[in-house]
């Protein structure tokens, strides 16, 4: 077997405006043991050791749960993870700050997989941060549901191979060709020139055949331009932005964020535009 070098992806990438405070980064479902992963996107530390899972397989307060890496009261950027007993084939898992669980300003994080209208789905439905009937495909024995970090719907969620519980989510190989001449190895380049006006270049690496996005964001997590949304076959690529919108119209100076998501990989840096 041929042997990688393994990186994280994401340490510090991520802007803390896309986001809520706290939130279910990644849940592992194994017939060895389940375990939940927390990130905390804000900007303050968090303590969420009096703070609930529920499922729609019961009630467990974080404090009793076992530790497998961090603390409880999780810094910003910082990750927390316990191991939590729940149903590999489908089920739900919502976040809450206290044991109300019929309240949505109580709850913080919610996703489902395997089918729609788990027990606690029309909450985060009241609460805005789900959509009545979706729910994330259940993956293999042993893998991971991982949150991509940019939104709140099932198209958010990906099934990782290689569950990074207790790491940055977006753990890869390095990028080194093989014999045949493909990528072993997802990459996402930073930008060049940086800063720039009005051009730059950004050049990807994909590994698998399947959907690639290029996306640009602005500072206030909205999106300005795809550059990229089409299936490639594993390559090197390089894209141009000329610092237009998707209207065709020329951005105003500041940094932007650009985000590659490909089978599963996601990356995000930042670029600056000058005029």
């Amino acid at each position: 077997m041929r042997s990688v070098t393994m990186y994280v992806i994401f340490s510090g990438l991520v802007p803390t405006f896309l986001f809520g405070q706290v939130k279910i980064n990644e849940v592992l479902l194994s017939s060895s043991g389940d375990q939940v992963e927390l990130k905390n996107f804000g900007t303050s530390s968090v303590d969420v050791s009096s703070w609930w899972f529920c499922s729609l397989f019961g009630y467990t307060q974080i404090s009793t749960l076992t530790v497998i890496s961090g603390v409880a009261n999780i810094p910003p950027g910082g990750i927390f993870s316990v191991s939590r007993n729940l149903n590999d084939s489908s089920a739900d898992l919502g976040l809450y700050n206290s044991g109300s669980f019929a309240s949505s300003s109580a709850m913080q994080d919610f996703v489902q997989w395997g089918g729609s209208g788990q027990g606690r789905e029309s909450v985060a439905v009241a609460k805005g941060i789900w959509t009545a009937g979706d729910f994330v495909t259940t993956p293999a024995d042993g893998h991971s549901l991982e949150y991509d970090g940019s939104g709140n719907t099932s198209s958010d969620w990906f099934d990782q191979a290689n569950p990074t519980i207790g790491s940055e989510n977006g753990v890869v190989t390095s990028v080194k060709d093989n014999a045949t001449g493909v990528p072993t190895g997802f990459n996402l380049a930073q930008n060049y020139p940086n800063p720039f006006n009005p051009t730059t270049q950004i050049q990807y690496t994909t590994a698998q055949t399947g959907r690639t996005q290029i996306e640009i964001f602005n500072i206030l997590g909205s999106k300005v331009r795809t550059l990229v949304n089409e299936v490639q076959a594993a390559g090197t690529y390089s894209v141009r932005w000329d610092g237009k919108n998707d209207g065709n119209t020329l951005v105003a100076s500041g940094v932007y964020m650009y985000r590659l998501r490909a089978v599963g990989f996601i990356d995000m840096k930042k670029m600056l535009f000058l005029k």
